[in-house]
């Protein structure tokens, strides 16, 4: 995990009164991306409320209402190198494009049948086939 002496980090309020927390980070759009989306998870874990993430090349916004606030010195602590992994994996689960691209990426791939006895599947049995080879793979692990 990053420490902090290679990251800035800062919070700010909005005009409705709303707290986002930036880190500054200058990883990459890579790993800015799953580093964003874990601490999504767990700031969604520890808050119990859904929250917004955004990533870019040297940035992580994270978008927090105005109720929810704790000391930044604390986000450091949220993401440990052994839980990491698994947080990550949770979150991409979560992530709505996931499915989307898994779905794509199994049908492209052959993991997923297109046609069936010379009949095209519908595409929520395609739908139900991917998402059963997700668990599949997943609990597999």
């Amino acid at each position: 995990m990053p420490t902090q002496k290679t990251l800035a980090m800062e919070r700010f309020f909005d005009e409705v009164g709303d707290m986002h927390v930036v880190i500054q980070s200058p990883f990459g759009s890579r790993l800015n991306r799953a580093w964003g989306l874990a601490l999504r998870k767990r700031f969604c874990r520890t808050f119990n409320f859904e929250l917004q993430a955004a990533a870019n090349e040297d940035s992580i916004v994270i978008s927090l209402g105005s109720i929810h606030s704790s000391p930044l010195q604390e986000v450091f602590a949220y993401l440990q190198s052994a839980s990491v992994e698994d947080v990550l994996v949770q979150a991409l689960l979560d992530a709505p494009m996931f499915e989307v691209r898994w779905r794509w990426n199994a049908t492209r791939s052959l993991a997923i049948q297109r046609n069936r006895n010379g009949k095209r599947v519908p595409p929520q049995f395609q739908r139900i086939d991917a998402e059963d080879l997700v668990a599949h793979i997943f609990l597999i692990r």
